[in-house]
């Protein structure tokens, strides 16, 4: 197909870069957008003694979050208290969390 060898392997080169740069291209829109909407949605949450498992479940009902966790890693069955207005996932999650050794991550709109 080719006359010389090293074009070829120039061209696949070049094909094989091209592709893992618009890979990345890809995975950086996708964080940048899930960033901005973490960023951008607010919720209004007030309850009062009520475990971790159901606040993350009310906030799933009120979004588009989803949590992703294991049982044996998180106290899900921790009474919480929270008084919330116009506050974005991650101030929520902090407060939550705040005094645990828990840490998360969002991915898209996974948590």
């Amino acid at each position: 197909m080719f006359n010389d060898d090293r074009t070829y392997y120039a061209l696949l080169h070049l094909i094989r870069v091209m592709k893992l740069t618009t890979f990345f291209l890809l995975i950086t829109f996708i964080s940048v957008n899930a960033g901005v909407y973490s960023q951008n949605t607010r919720l209004d949450l007030k309850v009062q003694s009520v475990t971790v498992k159901d606040l993350l479940n009310r906030i799933e009902d009120q979004s588009n979050f989803y949590f992703m966790y294991n049982d044996s890693k998180i106290d899900v069955e921790r009474k919480v208290d929270l008084d919330v207005r116009q506050a974005n996932i991650e101030s929520i999650l902090k407060s939550i969390f705040e005094g645990t050794n828990t840490k998360f991550i969002t991915i898209i709109r996974l948590i």
